[in-house]
């Protein structure tokens, strides 16, 4: 996890058929390969099935400068250190408000936890945690919906990858590197945020017609976490494993250091 939007969010509470040579007397070249028509496309991820929409891409992106006066102010005449933080705060999180490139699959405008400039990538656990003070800008610019690219990531197992990025695949990162690290698999879920993240939400925005957008995603979410899962599969058989312990008495879930958000522990 990465410290800066954990900081942030404290600060307010991804045929050719064979061929027969005609018998001829002069030898004779085989047709060309024919590729499959269109009614037989090659299979690619499925992705965001359970997802209507086709996200927000905002523009332009609001600077903090043309919005500040409109933020919640805090009162705090004894701790004016805390007041110029709670500003500084503000300020950084504009600067990493991000727009989708136009070939990308992230499909809404969205909040930067750290890394997306340098790696593309954006993290679950932050996104969900940086909405706890985003919330309170909604009115200037809606950040909820930088939810909405995991939304459209989803698989239709219901799976839904810790960190995503606007490619067509799906980041298995090992302990020690290594983008497909065949154990990686493993380490791709965080623990569930997403509807604590939409509540809270929505205790600023009042906004029910969110919910009946993206209750299909997390319904399938949840569906697949309580599946049976055992981290010795086979990793090819991944998708089919939840997070449920299989062949254990007390049937909680089971997580990596990494997958946990916990990776700074010793």
């Amino acid at each position: 996890m990465h410290y800066p939007a954990l900081a942030l969010a404290l600060l307010f509470t991804i045929v050719s058929q064979p061929f027969a040579v005609a018998a001829e007397p002069a030898p004779q070249s085989p047709p060309p390969l024919q590729s499959p028509p269109p009614s037989e496309p090659l299979p690619t991820p499925e992705f965001g099935v359970y997802f209507k929409s086709k996200g927000d891409k905002v523009s332009p992106i609001p600077t903090f400068e043309a919005i500040k006066d409109q933020l919640p102010e805090p009162v705090l005449d004894a701790q004016p250190d805390w007041v110029r933080m709670y500003w500084r705060c503000w300020e950084i999180g504009f600067k990493k408000i991000q727009q989708p490139p136009a070939s990308s699959l992230l499909v809404s405008t969205y909040i930067d936890a750290a890394f997306g400039k340098v790696t593309g990538y954006t993290y679950q656990w932050d996104t969900c945690f940086m909405m706890m003070f985003a919330r309170y800008a909604h009115f200037q610019f809606p950040l909820i919906h930088s939810l909405d690219n995991f939304y459209a990531r989803q698989l239709r197992s219901g799976f839904m990858c810790r960190e995503i990025d606007g490619k067509p695949r799906i980041a298995t990162y090992g302990h020690q590197g290594g983008y497909k690290d065949p154990a990686g698999w493993k380490n791709t879920i965080n623990p569930p945020l997403f509807a604590w993240a939409e509540c809270e939400s929505f205790k600023v925005t009042g906004d029910k017609s969110r919910f009946a957008l993206v209750l299909p995603v997390l319904e399938k979410y949840v569906e697949f976490l309580n599946r049976d899962g055992d981290p010795e599969a086979d990793p090819k058989d991944w998708q089919a494993q939840g997070r449920r312990s299989v062949g254990t008495p007390h049937r909680l879930y089971w997580n990596t250091d990494l997958g946990s958000g916990m990776d700074d522990t010793p």
